[in-house]
Order: structure tokens, then C-alpha cells, then sequence
């Protein structure tokens, strides 16, 4: 098993170093963005829609790397909305373009939670305050991104099982609250937003 779908391999694979001696440049990154096959799950640009007119915060958690999740959603949105917030590892650049340096803490796939949020972030207090959390994942180390977040109310976890149903179905349902099979939309989510939103209770997400 793959390391994110088996938290005994503890080795963690680093490709900064790389990134570094390749000599990529930030104009590299919108190109290879371009002409990758990525698409949003359906329904993606409604849930962010609908999160971004109720100023609902929404976290970005990766272990990949955040400049291509930036690059890759500006020119699917046209632009970043600012509830928006990535949480990754982002290269850095010299004044040539070039990368010359990577984000520190490294964030790998098991420790990808609110505990690597730095406290001066613009957007803490924005999100310190909040009571729930709507948490999506497609991999058993996402269980636990709402770790660092002193949160008093409700988490509701929602776990993508999209591979190796057979191996890993016990295993999502034991830790996550919903377990979505193989479905490539994110309805489920929106019509839980949907019903928070329409609430009489006033709830705060």
C-alpha cells in the first residue's frame, strides 16, 4: 500500500532538493498546470461558491505543492477567493523567477492538520473562532487535519474512498463519519452546507 492509504510506512519521500536543481521557473508551473488532465470534482465551483458568499473559510490541506494548487485554481476561477486558504508546501522564488528554496515546516501526508498553521497568519483569527468543521479527505491521514484547531462544537468528517475499496472500506468507516464510494462530486458535501445554511439554529460553521 501506498504510504497514504498505509500509516506504517513511516519514510517520508522529500523532492525540494529537486526542485531546486531542475531550475524550475514560477512560468514552468502555470504551463505544466495548463496542459495537465486536473479536474474538480462535479459540483466543486458550487460548494466554493456557496462557501465563499456565506464567508465560510475553507481550508486547502496538501502535502503536494501549493503553488500549483494556486496556479491551478486562478485559472479555473478566474481568481482565489479570499475565504480561500492553502496549506501546503510552497516554492519559493528568486528574483529571476527561479525556485530557490521551499516552505518550511515540510508538510507530508501525516501531519497535514491546523496544528502547522502559523499563528501570525492573516486568515488565524478567521478561522481560530469557528465552532464547526466540515472536514473532506480521500486518504486514512486526513482523518486528523482538524487537529490545532480548538474548536468547541461539531466535526463531521466525510472520507473519499476512491481505490482499493475491498482493503480500506473498514478502515474509512471506522474513522470517518460519512464514507463516499467511488463517487467523483462533491453533492454530499454542498447539500450538508446547504442544510447548515438554511437553519433556523443560526449555526455557526
Amino acid at each position: 500500500l501506498a504510504i497514504e492509504y498505509n500509516p506504517n510506512i513511516s519514510k517520508s519521500e522529500k523532492a525540494h532538493e529537486n526542485y531546486i536543481s531542475f531550475g524550475i521557473r514560477r512560468d514552468d508551473i502555470a504551463q505544466f498546470v495548463a496542459d495537465a488532465k486536473i479536474e474538480l470534482r462535479d459540483g466543486a465551483y458550487d460548494l466554493v461558491k456557496h462557501l465563499a458568499s456565506s464567508s465560510i473559510p475553507l481550508l486547502l490541506f496538501s502535502a503536494g505543492v501549493g503553488n500549483v494548487i494556486e496556479v491551478f485554481l486562478r485559472q479555473r476561477l478566474g481568481d482565489i477567493p479570499d475565504n480561500i486558504h492553502i496549506i501546503s508546501n510552497m516554492l519559493l522564488f528568486n528574483e529571476q523567477g527561479v525556485v530557490n528554496g521551499c516552505s518550511e515546516p515540510l508538510i507530508h501526508v501525516f501531519c497535514k492538520d491546523a496544528s502547522v498553521i502559523p499563528k501570525d497568519a492573516p486568515f488565524y483569527n478567521d478561522i481560530a473562532h469557528r465552532g464547526n468543521i466540515l472536514l473532506l479527505g480521500d486518504s486514512l491521514g486526513d482523518l486528523h487535519m482538524d487537529v490545532g484547531v480548538a474548536h468547541r462544537g461539531t466535526v463531521l468528517k466525510i472520507g473519499y474512498l476512491n481505490s482499493q475499496v475491498d482493503g480500506l472500506l473498514t478502515s474509512y468507516l471506522n474513522g470517518f463519519d460519512i464514507v463516499l464510494v467511488e463517487d467523483q462530486t462533491m453533492h454530499v458535501p454542498d447539500l450538508i452546507l446547504q442544510a447548515l445554511l438554511s437553519s433556523t439554529n443560526k449555526l455557526t460553521v
